[in-house]
């Protein structure tokens, strides 16, 4: 569901076609040949229809091509992130955010239905923990909805947005799972922290002080971007509904150690994302 809505069903017709035509005349018949055209004038479709897949090839590649672009130039900005020039550094941070949301307000957000929207599955682990919970904030700040999955093999979550986006949050997932944790081992040597509640407390406390970096960013926005900004999270929240019409809400409980989550907050409002991107293969269509 890559195209757009009369596209996509002028290839379901397409494939009806190509059904009926072998339940008509079986493996005699080429599979575009004089027969399926005569199925479907007798239908009344078209050229549109004889040709709806090869539409749907150039279509995938003129935006394989778009996409490709944004990726590179993304991956240049994070590589910059790690500069030993820590304003070089932040102005990469802010350069990766603000061409993230140039793409993503400039993409063809003209309707749920005729979006693009992927689907990606990460971190699978045995349970659901801090860490996991605090990279999903995270992630939210790179124009995915998270939705948490729990079934018989474990706890993973799934990501929806913008083929894109799901690739860089991909990858910003698995930077993250290996950072958190050589940021705590650096907290605990410093400060003398230890145990489950301190190393949790910790690890949400780098998100939020991730996030609170981002949203000072937002504070810098004109009110024509901050407003096209809030339509674009409103349609994240409706792309997901779209995919998980019965999702319930969910809440965490846990125990708390301020002075980690203080130092965790410290730590996040200078956490930079590694470079990196890899190839990977394409989120699955939702």
């Amino acid at each position: 569901m890559r195209c757009s809505k009369d596209l996509l069903y002028d290839i379901i017709r397409h494939e009806l076609a190509h059904y009926m035509t072998f339940v008509n005349h079986g493996h005699t018949v080429q599979p575009h040949s004089a027969e399926f055209k005569e199925f479907c004038k007798k239908m009344g479709w078209g050229e549109r229809v004889y040709q709806a897949t090869i539409q749907l090839d150039s279509e995938q590649t003129l935006a394989d091509a778009e996409e490709g672009a944004v990726l590179r130039k993304v991956k240049k900005l994070m590589a910059l992130t790690a500069s030993s020039d820590k304003n070089e550094a932040k102005l990469a941070m802010i350069k990766s955010q603000q061409l993230l949301l140039k793409y993503n307000l400039d993409s063809r957000w003209t309707g749920v239905e005729e979006e693009k929207v992927f689907m990606k599955r990460i971190m699978n682990q045995k349970r659901e923990t801090a860490k996991m919970r605090a990279i999903a904030e995270i992630l939210k700040t790179f124009f995915v909805s998270i939705v948490y999955h729990r079934g018989s093999k474990g706890t993973y979550l799934e990501i929806l947005g913008s083929a894109v986006n799901l690739e860089i949050a991909e990858h910003v997932a698995f930077v993250l799972d290996s950072e958190f944790e050589s940021l705590w081992m650096q907290a605990k040597k410093e400060a003398r922290l230890k145990g489950a509640v301190a190393k949790n407390s910790f690890f949400m406390g780098i998100a939020k002080g991730y996030c609170n970096k981002i949203s000072t960013l937002k504070k810098t926005y004109t009110a024509e971007v901050a407003n096209a900004l809030v339509v674009l999270e409103k349609q994240l929240i409706e792309a997901q509904a779209m995919a998980y019409p019965h999702l319930s809400s969910r809440s965490s409980s846990s125990s708390y150690c301020s002075k980690s989550s203080a130092l965790g907050e410290k730590m996040g409002r200078q956490l930079n994302i590694r470079p990196g991107i890899n190839e990977r293969s394409r989120p699955s269509q939702a």
